[in-house]
């Protein structure tokens, strides 16, 4: 193929991404309002657009938009006893979702030989970066 039917997306280092999912994983379980939540995870989705993902993009879109949905319209006008059984698993599931944003675009757009790469340059030991490769 002579590269005209390739498309141009961005592209992170490994180490990048992984930083960035620690970045999610610190946003995602402090307390901040539900407002740097939404922007936080708008961004992520922004983000794995540009590399490429949309179809990804679109169905996490749509799950922490039903999440958001769920929360705060349907369990506060709903049974009592229907929020107070999935309150707790929904807000979880929503926090979780910049975690799973980033992971959905480690796995997606990141080879396992260019993570194990990255992972070597930090020095990281080997014993270590076996594990994490193959999860």
């Amino acid at each position: 193929m002579n590269g005209e039917g390739k498309k141009h997306t961005l592209r992170f280092d490994p180490r990048t991404e992984l930083l960035l999912l620690v970045l999610a994983n610190i946003v995602a379980f402090t307390q901040h309002s539900v407002w740097v939540e939404i922007s936080w995870v708008v961004f992520l989705l922004l983000l794995i657009v540009a590399c490429g993902c949309q179809k990804s993009a679109g169905k996490l879109a749509i799950a922490f938009g039903i999440c958001l949905a769920l929360q705060y319209y349907v369990f506060p006008n709903g049974p009592k006893i229907l929020a107070s059984s999935f309150t707790i698993i929904v807000s979880y599931a929503r926090k979780i979702f910049p975690c799973l944003i980033v992971g959905t675009m480690v796995l997606q757009k990141t080879p396992v030989r260019e993570l194990m790469v990255a992972l070597r340059k930090w020095h990281i030991p080997q014993g270590l970066i076996i594990p994490l490769s193959v999860t």
